[in-house]
């Protein structure tokens, strides 16, 4: 069992490419309890930094595949004992990729901590911990942070474990100078608020960031109702007025064919009819493959292309 923990270590650290890339492989899928004896051994005598990082790797792919709490648990119980902040850095990750632990509120003190590697990890991680507790030491770092990614960062973990607690927080967050907070804030503040927070999303179209403007249309296809209707033909009417530059990667996600997949629920409205007709008369306005998925999917051009 040693032996082949230290050959495994070995090819992990390999320096041809291929070897490393077959070693993580064959790591990600450890489901062999009997392994995690031999793993702790190794981690109280390791000293170097690779060794470490690399051991806490493998328990944590352990944990993942075996879903083993105790396991997870140890992880978590490791943090105080280490110092390196790569090795507290590279943990905190693996922690992030596990779905649960009953300790993981011991992850919150490094949300404070001095390195500001660490800090961001730990944020990361906390997403395990679905308590009060966490929930209030991210709202207490978001009154004081000031750097644009790291409040990102805390608003990515309150999607996952935010309550509607932190409306008010986030709600504040969309006057920030920055499109990617005000963006992020939005995507948060669906995910908590849904179908409550209506209003907010419609508001988020008059943004002047097209980023913010994009989630307020997913937000809106996700949780509105006839009340933003007439908001989003304006939108549309707009985007359609005139071509646009770049073509997104995933065209079922460009930023029009959300909000017709929403305008598409309400097929029969008055409105919706007149801005699916502008839109017929601007398509060539549209990128060849939205006019496509346009023919495809919604009824109404479907008939225009038979006419």
């Amino acid at each position: 069992m040693e032996e082949y923990i230290d050959d495994l270590l070995r090819r992990m650290d390999d320096e041809e490419a291929g070897i490393r890339q077959c070693a993580y492989e064959e790591a990600r899928e450890l489901n062999d309890l009997s392994l995690f004896s031999c793993f702790q051994e190794k981690v109280t005598e390791a000293r170097k930094v690779y060794i470490k990082t690399s051991l806490y790797f493998l328990i944590t792919q352990l944990a993942i595949n075996t879903r083993e709490m105790y396991i997870a648990d140890y992880l978590i119980n490791r943090l105080e004992s280490e110092e390196s902040r790569v090795v507290l850095d590279s943990m905190l990750i693996d922690l992030s990729k596990l779905s649960e632990a009953s300790n993981a509120h011991k992850i919150i003190p490094y949300i404070y901590h001095k390195n500001s590697g660490v800090r961001y990890s730990a944020v990361i991680a906390l997403k395990l911990c679905k308590s009060l507790e966490a929930e209030d030491a991210l709202l207490k770092l978001l009154t004081v942070e000031e750097n644009r990614d790291d409040i990102v960062n805390i608003c990515a973990t309150l999607h996952e474990i935010g309550t509607k607690r932190s409306i008010l927080s986030l709600t504040k967050l969309l006057h920030s100078d920055s499109a990617y907070i005000r963006s992020a804030a939005i995507e948060t503040l669906a995910e908590i608020g849904r179908t409550d927070l209506q209003i907010v999303y419609i508001d988020a179209l008059s943004d002047r960031s097209v980023m913010v403007k994009y989630e307020a249309i997913r937000a809106i296809y996700a949780y509105g109702d006839e009340m933003a209707i007439k908001p989003i033909c304006e939108r549309v009417t707009k985007v359609v007025s005139r071509r646009r530059k770049n073509q997104v990667e995933s065209i079922d996600e460009s930023e029009i064919l959300i909000a017709l997949r929403f305008l598409h629920k309400f097929a029969n409205h008055e409105e919706v009819l007149k801005t699916f007709d502008k839109v017929y008369k601007k398509r060539g306005n549209l990128f060849v493959s939205e006019r496509k998925w346009l023919r495809d999917n919604i009824t109404y051009f479907q008939e225009k292309e038979r006419m």
